[in-house]
C-alpha cells in the first residue's frame, strides 16, 4: 500500500492550483499584478500540474492533522454540549429506564416480560 504522499494524483495537484489562483485573487484584490500571478498559476495548471505537487503536499498534510484534531473537538463539544446534560437531567429526574438502582440487589430479575403480539399493523410504521 502506498503512502499518501505517493498517491498524489494529477486531478488532486490541478485541483490545489486552481485553488492556489483563487487564494491569489482574494489576496491581489484589484490589483492587475495579482490577477496576472493566478492567470499564470492557471496556465500551469493545465499544461505542467506537477509543478504544484509541494504544495499540493503541504495542503493534504495540513488537511490531515486537521481532521485528527478537528473530529475529536467536534465529537467533545457535541458530548459535552448535548450527551451530559441529557444524563444530568435524567439522573436529577430520577428516570432509570435501565433499572440500575435494582440491578444485583436482590436475587430477583429486573427483566420484565412483556407478553405482546405482534400483528402486521406493527411492522407497517416501525418508527
Amino acid at each position: 500500500m502506498k503512502a499518501w504522499w505517493e498517491s498524489i494524483s494529477r486531478r488532486q495537484n490541478m485541483e490545489v492550483g486552481v485553488l492556489f489562483a483563487l487564494v491569489v485573487l482574494l489576496i491581489g484584490g484589484t490589483d492587475e499584478a495579482w490577477r496576472w500571478v493566478a492567470i499564470g498559476a492557471l496556465a500551469v495548471v493545465l499544461v505542467w500540474p506537477v509543478l504544484f505537487k509541494p504544495i499540493t503536499f503541504v495542503w493534504f498534510a495540513f488537511a490531515r492533522m486537521l481532521s485528527m484534531v478537528f473530529s475529536k473537538v467536534m465529537l467533545s463539544i457535541i458530548y459535552f454540549l448535548f450527551i451530559v446534560p441529557v444524563g444530568l437531567v435524567r439522573k436529577w429526574v430520577g428516570k432509570d429506564n435501565l433499572k440500575l438502582k435494582g440491578f444485583k440487589l436482590d436475587r430477583r430479575s429486573v427483566f420484565q416480560s412483556r407478553e405482546h403480539r405482534f400483528e402486521p399493523e406493527d411492522f407497517t410504521h416501525t418508527f
